[in-house]
């Protein structure tokens, strides 16, 4: 896997976000997760984390939050955690197939094959060819 790719797909998500929300209310959330993307982009994961932490707190129903911490875990290799978060990522927002093209290749990197094959092939079906490359970056 290609560890920048994340970077690149966790700033190019933030800033989606950023873009699309109303930021009503959502201002220390906001704060909180530019503040772990600085922290990604020096390599200082583990504070990272800690900033998604406060972030899903502050909006716990929110996927994005769960979603940049997976990928911060996915650096440190530490490919339960990230399942976790994408897992509950999934569950709050089951439309969005990158989720589970980034948890197919957690399932992958441990060698769960089974697990990895039915997340590729959920992304898949429901994406057909539309978007397809966006999270097919997961996997290079």
């Amino acid at each position: 896997m290609n560890k920048p790719g994340f970077v690149y797909l966790s700033v190019l998500a933030l800033v989606y976000f950023l873009c699309t929300s109303d930021l009503y209310g959502q201002n220390a959330y906001t704060k909180l997760c530019l503040q772990a993307v600085s922290f990604e982009e020096s390599g200082k994961f583990e504070e990272a984390v800690a900033s998604y932490c406060e972030a899903i707190n502050l909006k716990p129903e929110e996927w994005t939050g769960y979603n940049y911490r997976a990928n911060v875990y996915i650096h440190l290799l530490k490919y339960n955690e990230a399942i976790a978060d994408l897992s509950k990522a999934i569950s709050l927002s089951p439309q969005t197939l990158a989720l589970y093209a980034a948890r197919a290749a957690c399932f992958e990197a441990q060698g769960i094959y089974d697990r990895a094959i039915d997340d590729y092939s959920m992304a898949l079906s429901k994406g057909a060819n539309s978007g397809r490359d966006t999270y097919l970056t997961y996997f290079e």
